[in-house]
């Protein structure tokens, strides 16, 4: 198995740029969460520091990661006092920032500063799944790579390998990313149907949402159970439909989830907001909007 599924054409192009002299010092990785961007951007710092075993505690790696959700501008700064010096094992350094889309404004513009004119020999890779929050004039200074999702067959490859309990049937749901594939593997026995979410004899009652909501906040899965919940809605409201009679009630539900998940940002009670969201189809219409 390649150690690069459906991104060995990207690795050639990286490997010839540098080895023809040409590879900028800036680049900017984009795609999905989950589809190997950062381990592309590992194997192309070992190359440039002719590193063959691990990266970390390498003198000429840095390696900046957000902490507590939050690139910082402290953090940030770190590169600004190194750029001065020179590389200390070799001719080359590699700063590796992930996530970078979580910089507030001040630590870009800390990194900009960085990026404008940096010595030579010093390389910057930026790897972020939101390339729209990325300052214009930080992607202006890069060149951009893009990652594709993963083809299905080489996702389910790559979660056997991994030993990742998940279904073949689910895999579709995870859209070509082994994140999403860990994601609805930790959630999967918690989330309900959406057929079992409307009304009916069968369906989910109150105290069944209720109890589930409270079991699912105690475990701490809930952006897991949030997350496989819109990958389902989004396999329902991709695949074929009968008829279009429930698609406002099924919007209205993924507008409540993206409600919850941001919220759950400004400490919202999750109890209350995911029992109120098993119930969604269950309220009048009118109070949906």
């Amino acid at each position: 198995m390649s150690d690069f599924l459906d991104h060995e054409s990207r690795w050639e192009e990286l490997s010839n740029l540098w080895s023809k002299a040409r590879l900028p010092h800036g680049l900017l990785f984009t795609g999905p969460e989950g589809v190997g961007k950062k381990q592309v951007a590992m194997a192309l710092a070992k190359t440039i520091l002719k590193a063959n075993a691990h990266l970390e505690g390498h003198p000429d790696f840095v390696h900046l990661e957000p902490e507590g959700g939050i690139l910082k501008i402290d953090t940030i700064r770190q590169i600004k006092a190194a750029l001065p010096f020179a590389p200390l094992k070799g001719d080359s350094r590699v700063i590796l920032i992930n996530d970078a889309h979580t910089m507030r404004t001040g630590a870009a513009n800390a990194l900009l500063k960085s990026l404008e004119e940096p010595p030579p020999g010093n390389f910057f890779i930026i790897i972020t799944h939101a390339l729209g929050w990325i300052p214009t004039t930080i992607r202006s200074r890069c060149q951009i790579f893009r990652f594709a999702p993963l083809q299905n067959k080489n996702l389910e490859t790559l979660i056997k390998k991994l030993e990742i309990d998940l279904p073949p049937a689910m895999i579709p749901w995870a859209q070509g990313s082994i994140r999403m594939a860990q994601v609805i593997a930790s959630a999967k026995d918690s989330v309900p149907s959406l057929r079992s979410l409307f009304p009916s004899r069968e369906g989910i009652q109150f105290p069944q949402a209720y109890e589930l909501a409270q079991a699912v906040a105690d475990s701490g899965q809930v952006p897991a159970f949030l997350q496989t919940l819109l990958l389902a809605l989004h396999q329902v409201m991709v695949g074929p439909r009968k008829n279009q009679k429930y698609d406002f009630d099924l919007l209205t539900f993924g507008d409540r989830i993206l409600a919850i998940q941001n919220g759950l940002r400004q400490n919202i009670n999750p109890k209350i907001n995911l029992t109120r969201l098993l119930m969604h189809f269950q309220e009048p219409r009118e109070s949906r909007l």
